[in-house]
């Protein structure tokens, strides 16, 4: 492989890493989250398999790293999407509508390998995984605070709210991920559900 060239070696890191989450994510994809080994990781990115460990503490903290990096761009581009809509309904159908498609491109989607379950992982770390989704409960509570303000939405307390919100969607992860589901149908039924959990007109 021909020698990366960065700048610094911050930049070297960073560039490395990346690397390395590209081709976990795309392992992951293929083979699922428990048939995906460090070493095959390195060899998909290029890197030495004894390397491997400068970059990355383990096989767990790739998955968070990679979680991590997912929601963010997700949640920058969906906070763009929520700003130009013109009022709490709608910014609710948009969210639940990316959230139904994105279910569409989590690695082992609509494959054999199976999508990553919270079986797979140990309670600790199946709780550090969902704690990576807080940004995006957090732009559903700015939804609700600003529906509330504007009269939308009834007066809620969004920290009850919300939790019970996104388990509605994520009962349609696995339906949609399998294709059992599609995922308009399904941003719809959710949609619908949670306008009138939440007084919507």
């Amino acid at each position: 492989m021909p020698r990366i060239r960065a700048d610094t070696v911050a930049e070297h890191r960073t560039l490395m890493q990346t690397r390395l989450l590209d081709a976990f994510g795309e392992l992951m994809a293929e083979d699922g989250y428990a048939a995906v080994t460090l070493a095959g990781v390195a060899e998909r990115a290029g890197m030495a398999r004894n390397t491997i460990y400068n970059y990355v503490a383990g096989k767990e903290a790739l998955l968070m790293a990679y979680v991590d990096r997912s929601v963010a761009d997700f949640a920058a581009d969906l906070r763009a999407e929520l700003a130009a809509e013109p009022d709490a309904a709608h910014r609710l159908a948009l969210l639940v509508r990316r959230q139904m498609h994105q279910f569409l491109h989590e690695p082992g989607a609509g494959s054999e390998s199976g999508m990553l379950d919270g079986a797979t992982l140990p309670p600790a770390s199946h709780e550090a995984l969902m704690a990576r989704f807080r940004p995006l409960h957090g732009l559903l509570a700015e939804v609700i605070v600003d529906g509330m303000a504007a009269g939308e939405l009834r007066a809620v307390d969004p920290d009850e709210v919300v939790p019970m919100a996104f388990a509605v969607m994520g009962s349609e992860r696995l339906p949609i991920g399998r294709g059992h589901h599609d995922p308009d149908d399904a941003a719809r039924r959710v949609t619908d559900f949670l306008l009138h959990a939440l007084g919507a007109a």
